[in-house]
């Protein structure tokens, strides 16, 4: 009675366990979703306009994601799976952060997702973003996520190429919309 009793139970854990199996996403892109830098990017980084990213720790890219809903999430709705990725040493341009275990979201079902870059100076995508750093993000994207094998991110409907650039800073871009407001006024006056 024992030995049965023991390995129901042992049936019915691993059932349950593989019925919340997390999804996983295989978290890298291609040779043909290469991470480049428009003509700010470039030039804060050293590089020429298309280039792509440098290879090393001068770039972070992100796996960000929110809960499966029929419109895309808010941007800030998106929370990041764990910390940020270097770029491959093996060619610019290139991330691979391996295979990500998505919190909450079961295997095979739906979640959204974007892939956000920058500047690993300045710790995170939302104080390169505040402070005129580097930084870009993809489009958003929806995809089932694997259950035992991760989906890659360039799977169909996937991550595609983008650029990053550097953010203005908003003291900076408050500063041009208020010297433009200011000429619109003298212009009316006159």
């Amino acid at each position: 009675m024992k030995k049965v009793l023991v390995i129901s139970t042992l049936a019915m854990a691993l059932a349950s366990g593989t019925a919340f199996a997390q999804g996983f996403i295989a978290f890298a892109n291609s040779s043909t979703t290469l991470v480049t830098v428009d003509a700010s990017g470039a030039a804060k980084l050293g590089l020429n306009a298309g280039d792509p990213v440098p290879k090393g720790n001068v770039c972070s890219a992100g796996l960000y994601y929110a809960p499966d809903a029929a419109n895309p999430p808010e941007p800030g709705a998106m929370q990041l799976v764990g910390t940020g990725t270097p770029f491959s040493n093996l060619s610019a341009g290139r991330y691979n952060g391996g295979s990500v275990a998505i919190p909450g979201v079961a295997g095979g079902s739906s979640a959204w997702f974007q892939v956000r870059v920058w500047e690993s100076a300045l710790g995170d995508y939302n104080n390169a973003v505040v402070n005129g750093g580097v930084a870009g993000a993809s489009g958003m994207f929806k995809l089932a996520t694997g259950a035992i094998t991760p989906t890659p991110l360039t799977s169909a409907g996937g991550v595609s190429a983008f650029q990053v650039s550097v953010v203005p800073e908003p003291s900076a871009l408050a500063l041009g919309l208020l010297g433009l407001a200011g000429l619109f006024i003298i212009r009316r006056r006159q």
